[in-house]
């Protein structure tokens, strides 16, 4: 079994403390070094092989944003999930434009955060907490909708409606009544007949 090496990094030790105990639930999942800021982070980051980056916003010395833009201006492409008690419209914007893979509100379900650091990790895009997801698209007028989404089938377009409103495949699976694993043939299908290449673009 595969473990996912995770940097995490916050600056309050209660959140940090209660992340570790919810990754606890999963065997999958290690974090193998916490940090009170950013920098540390950084500095850190080139002696630990990491599979991917927790990040608060709001740190002291550099914050969540200034550790992506530095990372990410050295051509570094390491997966990064946004950890945030904060659904600011700038920070949401700001930082999918630099790069990450996913921004959630630390007031998520333990398995949803369980979820997506998994996906993170494996390289997806586009997961998000819901008021994130609303911030992201509540400009997006549904009358530009993807006209080729007619290419997909009744049950491919039913997992798009439900990955748009920002469901993880397990609650799409339990929506639709089908298995984890056939959610995920059916996006695997939905990503080759749209040409797109992560959750991220299909949610857009």
């Amino acid at each position: 079994m595969k473990v996912i090496k995770v940097l995490f990094a916050d600056d309050h030790p209660l959140v940090r403390a209660g992340i570790r105990a919810i990754l606890e639930i999963s065997q999958e999942i290690k974090i193998i070094a916490e940090f009170e800021n950013g920098k540390e982070l950084v500095d850190a980051l080139p002696f630990c092989k990491a599979d991917m980056l927790i990040l608060d916003i709001e740190m002291p010395v550099m914050s969540g944003i200034e550790v992506i833009q530095t990372l990410r201006s050295a051509g570094n492409t390491i997966p990064i999930l946004i950890l945030s008690a904060y659904a600011d419209d700038l920070y949401v914007k700001e930082t999918f434009a630099l790069g990450v893979n996913g921004y959630l509100l630390k007031s998520e379900i333990s398995q949803r955060i369980i979820e997506a650091i998994k996906a993170v990790a494996s390289g997806e895009h586009g997961w998000v907490s819901p008021a994130i997801h609303r911030i992201l698209f509540q400009n997006k007028s549904t009358a530009k909708e993807f006209s080729y989404t007619k290419q997909l089938t009744e049950r491919e377009q039913d997992i798009l409606t439900e990955v748009k409103q920002g469901k993880t495949n397990k609650e799409i699976a339990n929506v639709l009544t089908i298995s984890e694993h056939t959610v995920k043939n059916h996006l695997s299908h939905i990503f080759k007949k749209l040409g797109i290449k992560h959750r991220y673009q299909m949610m857009r």
